[in-house]
């Protein structure tokens, strides 16, 4: 079914068929978000309207991808064939490959990889919700998803609630990967973050040393993180694990266009973070060609995927009929003032 709502103005939203894949659009005044029903929730657009900027990133691949892929999630290498880039979610693993109880999980899966159905809890001109919700086929979870828009207001609010549905304890991990790119992105992007401590990563992307937030070690020395992106010319892949997080948020700030994107999320759930910046001309595998994109990773571990969570005891657990319930927001703002604080209604403070 196409829904078309009775609304071109205020909030509203519609249900499409793009590349044969259901996918829902939200709109207000201020933003136009595409969010694909069909895979896991994917946002693969989160457009400013007023300066008609983009603030997600998508694989030179393309979208057509998603009509043409015939691999399940399974195979080796599903992942990189299929990723067209955007925001998407990872439970119950984050990061690689791994083992849990008598299954076997692919990087980030497995709701990545799942169709939600959706249903309408508010559509009027001053909100719409949506509630998107999902069974994983491989764990006796549920994740239902509630996705808000408010009038005049360039806000993407999220509340979400996981559900263990056997009579057994089942472990998990959870978190969010939004990939910022587009036409938002350039030398001039500045990073602001809370409190916070970071392992910068040697040459072989192993932990090496500890620093706090905005120092990490950069081929040994010492270096502002906040405005790493300036001046880059060659390839560049920085991977930074941020731990001690004081407050949930973070933004990325172009003060020439004066605009940001910022998140905030729940730290009592996310309690841990990777900093991704890569911009690196040198990959081959259907992996981001040159193309710069910056991420904040919230996620409830600093694991390697759910089988080092499990054997490190810092996996997180549902016990039988046990529901958890947990929130992340993303924004637009004047990008002009240095972020301070980032709160759970999306407000950005400035300094």
């Amino acid at each position: 079914m196409i829904y078309y709502g009775n609304r071109n103005y205020g909030c509203r939203f519609k249900e499409v068929l793009f590349h044969n894949t259901k996918t829902i659009i939200l709109e207000n005044e201020k933003i136009s978000v595409m969010i694909l029903a069909d895979r896991g929730t994917d946002i693969i657009s989160f457009n400013y309207k007023p300066t008609d900027t983009e603030f997600m990133w998508l694989d030179p691949i393309g979208l057509n991808i998603l009509d043409k892929m015939n691999y399940t999630q399974w195979d080796n290498d599903y992942q990189k064939d299929s990723y067209y880039g955007g925001w998407f979610e990872c439970f119950p693993n984050v990061g690689p490959d791994g083992k849990y109880k008598n299954s076997f999980f692919t990087g980030n899966a497995e709701i990545k990889y799942l169709p939600f159905d959706y249903s309408v809890q508010k559509d009027t001109e001053e909100e719409v919700t949506l509630k998107f919700f999902a069974r994983c086929s491989k764990t006796p979870y549920t994740l239902e998803k509630y996705i808000t828009i408010k009038s005049n207001q360039p806000t993407l609010f999220i509340r979400e609630k996981i559900t263990n549905l056997s009579n057994e304890r089942c472990g998990f991990l959870w978190g969010h990967h939004p990939n910022a790119g587009g036409r938002f992105l350039d030398d001039d992007i500045i990073i602001d973050m809370p409190e916070c401590s970071l392992y910068s990563l040697d040459e072989f992307e192993k932990k090496s040393r500890v620093s706090d937030w905005p120092y990490a070690y950069i081929n040994g020395k010492l270096t502002d993180v906040r405005d790493i992106m300036s001046g880059g010319e060659g390839n560049v892949h920085y991977l930074f694990y941020l731990n001690d997080i004081k407050q949930g948020w973070g933004a990325f700030r172009n003060p020439k266009k004066k605009l940001g994107f910022g998140l905030s999320w729940d730290t009592d759930m996310f309690k841990s973070a990777i900093l991704w910046i890569n911009y690196n001309k040198s990959q081959v595998h259907c992996d981001y060609d040159g193309r710069r994109l910056i991420t904040i990773f919230p996620r409830t571990a600093d694991a390697d995927g759910i089988e080092d969570a499990q054997n490190k005891g810092i996996l997180s657990y549902l016990e039988p009929y046990e529901s958890k319930e947990s929130w992340i927001n993303a924004t637009v703002f004047n990008g002009e003032k240095e972020v301070c604080k980032i709160d759970q209604n999306a407000k950005v403070f400035f300094k």
